[in-house]
This record gives structure tokens, sequence and C-alpha cells, in this order.
């Protein structure tokens, strides 16, 4: 919800928010631009302009996402994210960094491609995620056992094809780029100097196959790690003198793994799937860049169809469509 203000000889005034920006905080520039079609009479949302991150104007309420600091077990690096709510309070941005202001035709074409451009992203993105997320189920399985368990196999299979699945997705979208874009009411028509759009419908097919899966995911790797994860000693008692033998040895599920290296696998995995920061990070993967539902509507809305009903119509000896009264 951004808006001009009003103009002047030198520049824009402009106000309003855009929120769940991730990473804005840490970012060297905000570029701005419409989420959505824009209509006459909307004009003053018709936006896009670039700023630096810190600029005058500019207020960032930021949510940091960080894990629990260990003060024990030690992890080669701290991970954690920020979102923030970017606002802008009658900001002043001049003329040369202003790219579109009033020009509601181009509103729906810069929502487009930015929301297509993520998607495109997020199908090399969760993939990696994915092997993170592979690699946690298959150590979880290794630690309690049940690694040759015909339902854990199935299980981490599932999780290999959404991760492949999805990657074979974006890379064919790369594969068959070209410098057209989707136009709702027109289908693909040229655009840009040579720009390489990515395929719209495979980036789409990668981002909501992906998208849909990280709740499944979970389910998959509570179910093999088990209950433990839940409740899971502190570091304070897992140091503490009076209780650090006997943790060690009720916590111990494979005897072949050092009981060490089994306690650091597992506050890793409690990191990234009990704590507050991985219930935040899992509606990010389900919604960043697009709920499932919009990737679905791009996908019936740009498909052919036609042409697939066509291949039935010829099989069944049915007229042709373009015969048809």
């Amino acid at each position: 919800n951004l808006w001009v203000h009003y103009k002047k000889h030198d520049g824009i005034i402009v106000r309003g928010s855009k929120v769940h920006i991730s990473e804005a905080s840490i970012s060297d520039e905000i570029l701005v631009v419409p989420n959505r079609a824009l209509q006459k009479g909307e004009e003053a949302y018709a936006l896009c302009f670039a700023v630096p991150s810190d600029y005058e104007g500019i207020k960032q309420v930021v949510h940091f996402h960080n894990f629990r600091k260990r003060e024990h077990y030690q992890k080669p690096a701290d991970f954690g994210y920020t979102d923030s709510y970017v606002i802008f309070d009658d900001c002043f941005v001049p003329w040369d960094r202003v790219f579109l202001c009033g020009e509601t035709q181009h509103g729906g074409i810069a929502a487009l491609l930015f929301a297509l451009f993520h998607r495109h992203s997020y199908s090399g993105c969760k993939p990696a995620l994915l092997d993170f997320v592979i690699g946690l189920a298959g150590l979880a399985a290794e630690i309690n056992g049940i690694e040759k368990a015909p339902h854990v196999r199935e299980m981490l299979s599932e999780l290999i094809m959404t991760g492949e699945l999805g990657y074979a997705a974006g890379y064919t979208a790369s594969d068959l780029g070209k410098p057209e874009v989707y136009v709702p009411g027109l289908g693909f028509v040229p655009y840009g100097p040579g720009s390489c759009i990515p395929n719209s419908i495979y980036c789409n097919v990668g981002r909501c196959l992906t998208g849909e899966a990280v709740y499944h995911e979970q389910e998959i790797l509570c179910n093999i790690a088990g209950g433990l994860p839940a409740t899971f000693p502190y570091e304070k008692d897992l140091t503490n003198p009076e209780t650090k033998a006997l943790l060690e040895k009720y916590l111990t599920r494979n005897p072949k793994i050092p009981t060490e290296e089994q306690i650091k696998f597992w506050l890793t995995f409690i990191d990234f799937n009990l704590s507050g920061s991985s219930g935040s990070m899992l509606y990010g993967s389900y919604h960043g860049g697009g709920s499932p539902i919009m990737e679905q509507i791009a996908i019936t809305s740009q498909y052919d169809l036609e042409s697939k009903k066509d291949i039935v119509r010829a099989i069944a000896g049915m007229t042709p469509r373009q015969k048809r009264k």
C-alpha cells in the first residue's frame, strides 16, 4: 500500500509501506514495484523506484529470526534471517531514481515479472534447502537405527523426488527461456531488448510443487525423528556434572556414533524444526514468491489446455475443434 503523495519539479513524495520484505535491513537498495495489475484511477499506485535501504524518510520495523545461542556445543556459524515492514514516511525520491509514475498499463507486467523471477529462483533455493532436509532425515534415521526400514526409505524417496523435480522444473524454465512474457488476454508476446525470461509454466510448477510440500516434509522428519527433539534437554543440563553422564547414557541411540555427535545433531535438528525461527521459515517457504494458489492460477490460465483436448478429439474420432459449430 504505497502511493505518490505529490509530485515536485525534482522528484516525488511517497507514502505507505511494503511489508514482509526479506532481508531489507541488510540490503544495499530497496526496489519498489506494483504488486498487481492497475486500472484507470489508480495512477498514484503505479509506482516503481529504487532508493538506498537507509534512505531518509524510510523506517524499517525489523523482525529477527535467530536460533538460540549455544554456550557449549558450538556451531561453525550462526544462522538466521530478518524481514521488515518498510515504511515510507513522506519519502522524497528524485526523478532519476523513478522508473514508473502513473503509467497504470505497466503495473501488471511489473508485478508479473517480479513474481516470475522470484518463483524461478525458488526452484533453485527450495531444492537446495531440501538437500539439508534430506540430510536431516537421513542422519535421524541412521542415529535411530532405522535407515534400512522400508517405510523410512519410502519417506526419504519422497523428499528426494520433491527436491529433484523442483530443480528440474527450474532448470527447464531456464532452458526454455525466451525474450517474451505471458500477458493475460494476449498470450506470450515479445518483451524487452533480448532479455531472457524463464518459462512461466515451469517456474510456477517448480515453485508450487516444492512450496506445497513443506509441511509434509515436516511430517516426514517428525516420523523419522520420533518424539525426542520435542523433549531434548537444554545445554546446561547436558553439561551439568550431576546429570551429564546420565543424560548421555539415556540419549544415546546408536552405539556406533559418538554420543557428543548425536547431541550436536539433535540440537541442530531442533534449531531448524522446533524453534521459533523454524516456524517462521516454514511460513516463508510456503508463501514466499506467492502462495500455492497463485501458482495454480498462473498455471491454469497460461497452460495450453485446448491443445490437449485436441489430442483426445483426434484419438476419439471427434470433430476437430476448428470445424465444430
